[in-house]
């Protein structure tokens, strides 16, 4: 009976070590360093696409969006880019049963990526 609690003590504290080194890890100056440097790195992306979205603001373009998957089909959306905001961007795309166009606002967050339609 002993053997048993041992082992399941054991078992939890192995189950839970690696948590416990990645809050430690987290916490050294050279990790947080890194971690800053991606996330400036991210930032510094982010802002490129919205630049690169504001530019494209009334044309029609393909977006990648995991979003897009409650609205449409699947990932991607060809639609007409009405308005950008830091926070949202405006969407106008036609709904392929009715053929009918519609003006949906998504978070600029969640677009991925995007390609122009020439």
């Amino acid at each position: 009976m002993m053997w048993f609690v041992v082992i399941t003590l054991l078992v939890l504290l192995f189950i839970e070590l690696e948590d416990i080194l990645e809050f430690f890890k987290s916490k050294h100056p050279v990790e947080k360093k890194k971690m800053l440097t991606k996330e400036k790195l991210g930032l510094n992306e982010r802002q490129l696409l919205l630049e690169a979205l504001k530019d494209h603001q009334g044309q029609v373009c393909t977006l990648k969006s995991k979003d897009f998957i409650y609205t449409h089909s699947n990932s991607f959306l060809k639609a007409k880019i009405i308005r950008v905001d830091e926070e949202w961007i405006a969407l106008e795309f036609q709904i392929k049963k009715t053929k009918a166009y519609q003006e949906m606002i998504f978070k600029t967050s969640c677009i991925e990526s995007f390609s122009s339609q020439v």
